[in-house]
């Protein structure tokens, strides 16, 4: 899930930060290499240098992710309205807040070698998302979940968008699983304000997009075949 937290945030930065494409694919290669040196004796010498790259490498990343969230959380806390107050949006470094990472890899080389792999960086970096101070995942029912991850990423688009001039393709499946018509609506009307294109499948056409009177162009799975459909009463 850390993994997936992560990914979550890199997607943001690489679309708003041109260097930082670089910056990853290097820390990639740097991490691979440290671990592959942790498994081989007498190589102490080969980590001092990719050590310190691993550092150097680590402090960039950082600061361009939290420049980003930064920016992110602001249009969040709109999406959020009054259950702003309840929730916090923390980004984890990948290393001990009040260490500095050179610092911790020194400590902790010992225990990197016995383990294989290096447990401190920007590699290891994670979204923590709390509500009333607890994890979000633990508190939340199915349907709080789905909807606070949906605002999530409207966030995401909404600073590409507003701050960035910047676009995307929505895909939705089945968001009225678990989500009133209320809630919908707010999603669906905010897809709308980016003005950009959006993908929508589903069992079933959903009211609120007729009732609200969105442009659609409706289409369903007839043997295995996409057919544009012209009536509401046809699937999607």
């Amino acid at each position: 899930e850390a993994e997936s937290r992560r990914r979550f945030v890199d997607w943001g930065v690489f679309h708003v930060e041109p260097e930082f494409v670089g910056y990853w694919r290097r820390l990639r290669q740097v991490v691979q290499q440290r671990n592959a040196l942790l498994k081989q004796p007498r190589s102490d010498a080969q980590l001092l240098g990719w050590t310190a790259l691993l550092v150097q490498l680590s402090m960039h990343i950082q600061q361009l992710r939290l420049q980003y969230i930064t920016g992110f959380v602001q249009y969040l806390n709109v999406l959020l309205g009054e259950d702003a107050k309840c929730f916090q949006v923390q980004l984890e470094q990948g290393w001990p807040a009040d260490q500095a990472l050179d610092t911790c890899l020194d400590r902790g080389l010992e225990q990197d070698k016995r383990m294989g792999f290096t447990r401190f960086g920007a590699h290891r970096a994670d979204l923590k998302l709390l509500y009333n101070g607890q994890l979000a995942k633990q508190v939340l029912s199915r349907g709080q979940k789905k909807l606070f991850n949906a605002r999530l990423m409207m966030a995401q688009l909404k600073h590409l968008f507003r701050d960035h001039a910047r676009q995307s393709i929505s895909l939705l499946d089945d968001l009225s699983a678990e989500l009133d018509e209320e809630n919908r609506y707010k999603i669906y009307q905010s897809l709308n304000d980016l003005q950009s294109q959006v993908f929508i499948t589903g069992v079933q056409l959903d009211p609120v997009l007729v009732s609200n009177e969105f442009s659609l162009k409706m289409f369903h799975v007839e043997r295995g075949a996409l057919i544009e459909s012209s009536g509401c009463e046809m699937n999607i």
